[in-house]
């Protein structure tokens, strides 16, 4: 499935539903975004990666980012920009490339996005571009190995899962160290696994 296609499957997707459908886990994303090391200086940057309706850039300024975010969909950049209005958010180019300067952000969240990009080897070389030679990323990605795959996936888009094995050698042949590694706690129906890349990885 190419790049406009996924576009207009993910327009439609916000279009006809409100935000409140998204089964936005406020407890669970926050999990998460404490696995990762406290970053202190300040100022600090965020950018998330398929960001959606702005929830875990909302999270982040709640914690003193400036937060950055991309999506594929511009009416979920329109609702992330509702939600934030002082946030910076950009529609994705279908080439991966982010217009951002290197070693530009602190942070970068990319949860959930991977596994519909066939070739996601362009995006993770844009993430470590345009990450401090310090920063951290986490990763949310499916296990192939997860049963439910077995049982006919998910009802998302076109989805490319693969095994944790596959995963950690994506991330480390692309320059990421993985720090961490570990299993969502969240609902059975998409089970997953958190990476957090610092340029170490800490996955959940």
């Amino acid at each position: 499935m190419d790049h406009e296609a996924i576009q207009q499957y993910y327009e439609q997707v916000y279009t006809n539903k409100t935000t409140s459908a998204f089964a936005f886990d406020k407890k669970r994303y926050l999990a998460w975004l404490n696995e990762l090391p406290q970053i202190t200086q300040t100022p600090k940057r965020s950018l998330d990666i398929g960001c959606g309706a702005g929830f875990i850039c909302a999270l982040l300024q709640e914690q003193g980012y400036a937060v950055h975010g991309n999506d594929i969909s511009q009416k979920a950049i329109e609702l992330a920009k509702s939600k934030i209005p002082q946030g910076q958010f950009h529609l994705s180019q279908p080439d991966g490339q982010l217009k951002y300067p290197d070693e530009h952000f602190d942070l970068i969240t990319c949860l959930g996005v991977l596994e519909h990009i066939p070739q996601p080897e362009p995006v993770l070389k844009e993430c470590l571009r345009v990450l401090k030679k310090d920063g951290y990323v986490l990763f949310i990605v499916p296990n192939s190995r997860n049963p439910y795959f077995w049982f006919g996936g998910t009802e998302q888009i076109e989805e490319h899962p693969r095994s944790l094995k596959q995963w950690s050698e994506l991330f480390t042949n692309h320059g990421f160290s993985i720090i961490n590694v570990t299993k969502d706690p969240g609902p059975t129906y998409h089970r997953q696994h958190s990476f957090l890349k610092k340029i170490k990885i800490r996955i959940h």
